[in-house]
């Protein structure tokens, strides 16, 4: 998208999966909040929601942490 400067509307960015939804100012606020407490719902649990991240970067972590001092040094254990 920034080497092509291609631009989308709402919908064409929904269906390309780069927004999790639309709306129209008028429900703007209330269709964010509605969203973030959903979203928030994640975090309660917080054992799962560090190996949910965990797996997400796993290659992250693995090659900033487990390949030795020439890529990375691992500090001490990894927690979110």
């Amino acid at each position: 998208m920034i080497l092509t400067a291609k631009r989308y509307d709402g919908p064409s960015a929904l269906k390309a999966g780069l927004v999790d939804a639309i709306a129209d100012p008028e429900e703007l606020f209330e269709k964010g909040m509605k969203m973030a407490a959903e979203l928030s719902k994640f975090g309660s649990d917080r054992k799962n929601f560090k190996k949910l991240k965990e797996e997400l970067y796993k290659t992250t972590i693995d090659h900033c942490f487990n390949k030795g001092l020439s890529v990375g040094i691992r500090v001490g254990p990894f927690s979110f």
